[in-house]
C-alpha cells in the first residue's frame, strides 16, 4: 500500500504499475476513505490505524497485491512514483 498526495497522483501510479512488464499485480485499487472499508476487514488493527491516519491527512491510497516473488520489484516501482509512504504487509497464507 502506498499513500499519495491526491487521487490523481494515485491513479498515475496505478497506470504506471499496470503498464510495467516487470510486475503482474494480482490486485490494484485506488482507495479513499469510503472505498477502503471492505479492505479494512482484512487488516490487523495496527494497519487500520495507519490507514485512518493517512486518510485524516487527506491522502489517497494505492493498494497493490503481488505474488511474494514480485514484492521487492513492486516496492521499487512504487518508490519510483514518489509515494509519500509505503506500507508493506506480510504475505497472506
Amino acid at each position: 500500500m502506498a499513500f499519495y498526495t491526491n487521487a490523481a497522483q494515485t491513479r498515475m501510479a496505478e497506470r504506471y504499475l499496470e503498464g510495467h512488464p516487470g510486475v503482474t499485480p494480482i490486485r490494484v485499487e485506488v482507495l479513499d476513505e469510503q472505498s477502503v472499508v471492505p479492505v479494512l476487514k482484512e487488516l490487523a488493527n495496527t494497519w487500520r490505524r495507519e490507514l485512518a491516519d493517512g486518510f485524516r491527512r487527506g491522502k489517497s491510497l494505492l493498494l497493490v497485491e503481488v505474488d511474494e516473488v514480485e514484492a521487492f520489484r513492486a516496492i521499487e516501482l512504487i518508490d519510483d512514483t514518489k509515494s509519500l509512504e509505503i506500507l508493506v504487509l506480510p504475505p497472506r497464507v
